[in-house]
């Protein structure tokens, strides 16, 4: 009998025969708590999305191919609350159908502090405060700009209150980036604007800056007169 709901113990108990040797010659060792659910026959009753929440969060996986569309970083004092909320992204990701990697534990930050506890005589007497910030890296694939919008106000909707989200968006220009730019400019600024090698504009201030510098000057001189 179960003692919980969703107890975890042993699959089969070790049986004995009525002279006290055992029909196993090694003991069964415990299962793990997910195959200790999985085998509750009151968590088969359970409908797919109630019992979706006692199992690992599933998640679309992101192939070598695919492109970075935004970083998601959450910082935290408290590991409880941080775990339980990237829970929270993975499902909210899975079930908006977006690629996703994480969460990927990041070094942890430690900051120190020392302060008195008493002045004048009892300075010696000292007091020490640490306080560690624990981050967790997601990285989002393939989604247009607005299916990411919906997606990080719905999680900042629902953000705890202890948690810090940090959101990096990643866009990509074509090719011809530099043509739709110079289309933008007033018609009296596009001349100035050119990609062809012939009228660089760097080279045409160069050119400029060493027709104006004297030393320039007297070492041009200088090379003709060897000539």
């Amino acid at each position: 009998m179960f003692k919980r709901f969703f107890h975890t113990g042993l699959r089969l108990a070790e049986q004995s025969t009525p002279s006290g040797s055992s029909l196993f010659s090694e003991p069964l060792k415990p299962l793990s708590e997910r195959a200790a659910i999985a085998e509750n026959p009151y968590f088969r009753e359970l409908p797919p999305n109630v019992a979706a929440v006692y199992l690992s969060p599933l998640k679309w996986k992101a192939s070598e191919n695919d492109d970075l569309v935004a970083t998601l970083r959450i910082k935290s004092y408290e590991t409880n609350e941080l775990d339980f909320y990237s829970d929270f992204i993975c499902r909210a990701a899975y079930y908006m159908k977006i690629p996703m990697r994480g969460p990927r534990p990041l070094p942890k930050k430690v900051e120190s502090w020392t302060l008195l506890r008493s002045p004048f005589v009892h300075k010696g007497s000292q007091e020490n405060f640490e306080r560690i910030t624990h981050t967790r890296l997601f990285k989002l694939y393939n989604i247009n700009p607005s299916q990411l919008e919906i997606f990080l106000a719905y999680v900042r909707k629902n953000n705890m209150p202890s948690l810090t989200l940090e959101a990096k968006m990643v866009e990509y220009e074509d090719l011809e980036v530099a043509a739709r730019i110079r289309s933008l400019l007033p018609a009296e600024e596009q001349g100035t604007w050119s990609d062809s090698k012939d009228h660089d504009r760097i080279k045409l201030h160069a050119d400029e800056l060493l027709k104006n510098d004297p030393v320039f000057q007297k070492l041009m001189k200088g090379d003709q007169k060897k000539k």
